[in-house]
């Protein structure tokens, strides 16, 4: 095998596996999302987890069945909005849900995912963050100002926030 037949051979990856899903639930009255304190790690993060992938499940169906289990909360509408590439050829989804005021949403947390539920701004993340939240908020709010430039969008947007 030439070197230059080598080359071409490993820059051929497949594409990107997705297999985290993340949701960010906003409410209209307070400009607020809301965070999610990890019983794991006991850090604050977004609702979300693992794709079941050996069930064929969408990255949507997994958003909408990670939520229920982790906060007691039907998702009506999420869309999706950035991807974010993790690691080993792998990605990550993030969701938005717009909820018309915080007392829309019944939470109903699983006592072996999560401690509690807080609202916050972004700029205003609870402490101690997820070591990757400061990255998916600047992703985040990239994803929101070119949602905002380019109405209608069509297509989600891939996050490349730069690395922290």
């Amino acid at each position: 095998m030439t070197t230059e037949t080598f080359n071409k051979a490993k820059s051929t990856s497949p594409p990107p596996i997705t297999n985290r899903v993340f949701v960010l639930i906003y409410a209209k009255d307070t400009d607020k999302f809301l965070a999610f304190h990890r019983k794991s790690d006991r850090t604050w993060g977004l609702p979300g987890g693992y794709i079941e992938l050996n069930q064929q499940e969408s990255p949507k169906d997994a958003i909408c069945r990670e939520t229920n289990e982790e906060i007691g909360v039907q998702l009506l509408d999420p869309t999706e909005i950035c991807t974010f590439d993790v690691e080993n050829n792998k990605n990550c989804k993030i969701y938005l849900e717009i909820i018309e005021t915080e007392q829309d949403l019944n939470i109903n947390l699983c006592p072996t995912e999560a401690l509690e539920t807080r609202w916050a701004q972004l700029d205003n993340w609870p402490a101690p963050q997820h070591p990757k939240m400061s990255m998916v908020i600047t992703g985040v709010k990239q994803a929101i100002n070119r949602q905002k430039q380019t109405i209608p969008q069509t297509t989600p947007q891939t996050c490349h926030p730069e690395r922290q």
